[in-house]
């Protein structure tokens, strides 16, 4: 939810809570998240007037006991949540540096090291816009929802793009494989009420849109608890 991790019971369609993770007088919703391989939840948090560029987020990793641990603060965005278990990476963007980075990750404590940039969207020719959320497929590559980019983007685990989708909106925000055989990309838009942000008429900014891959996705971990 915005302010707070909540259970959501499918067939009742209950909801209770699960844990603040922040005071709500921070002022900060939540963003992005995703399950390392561990059943760890990692999600970051932003302050919600994204047009003031404010640093006032932080990122955290939470485990099945609720507890808490910040992995990073004085977040603008964060984006682009990715564990990549077979080579024991994790990716992650604050989409105001424009930028996606890489950690080596141990699966066993939850614990970072050796940052470094793994694709920098300002530095490529054929990069366009910026990060927004991202998935893993089968070979390692991680697809980056370029908002503001018309685009999805392939990036190899060498941080090379191997491929670009030109998208019929401007502003993607999170794509995540589905389908039987896990080869459809499904990618989420925002409808920012702009005339510009739309290519077509029969498909509007703000569309959930399925894309053949041409590759299969990996399933996601679920959370430990």
């Amino acid at each position: 939810m915005e302010t707070s991790l909540v259970w959501l019971d499918w067939e009742t369609a209950s909801v209770s809570r699960f844990l603040d993770v922040e005071d709500v007088e921070q002022g900060n919703r939540f963003n992005d998240g995703r399950c390392d391989s561990a059943g760890r939840y990692v999600v970051g948090t932003m302050h919600p007037d994204d047009v003031a560029r404010r640093f006032e987020g932080s990122l955290y990793s939470i485990d099945a006991r609720g507890n808490v641990d910040i992995l990073e603060t004085d977040v603008g965005i964060p984006n682009s949540t990715v564990f990549d278990a077979a080579r024991g990476r994790m990716y992650w963007a604050d989409t105001f540096h424009a930028t996606i980075w890489q950690w080596d990750y141990d699966i066993e404590t939850g614990r970072r090291s050796n940052k470094s940039v793994f694709f920098d969207y300002n530095a490529h020719p054929d990069a366009h816009g910026v990060p927004d959320g991202a998935c893993l497929d089968i070979d390692g590559c991680v697809w980056s929802a370029s908002v503001h980019g018309w685009a999805l983007t392939r990036i190899t685990p060498d941080g090379d793009i191997d491929r670009v989708v030109d998208l019929p909106v401007a502003m993607p925000t999170m794509p995540a494989f589905g389908g039987p055989d896990l080869g459809t990309i499904y990618v989420t838009s925002i409808n920012g009420g702009q005339i510009d942000e739309t290519r077509s008429a029969g498909i509007p900014a703000g569309a959930l849109l399925a894309v053949d891959a041409g590759v299969q996705g990996l399933l996601e971990p679920h959370f430990a608890a």
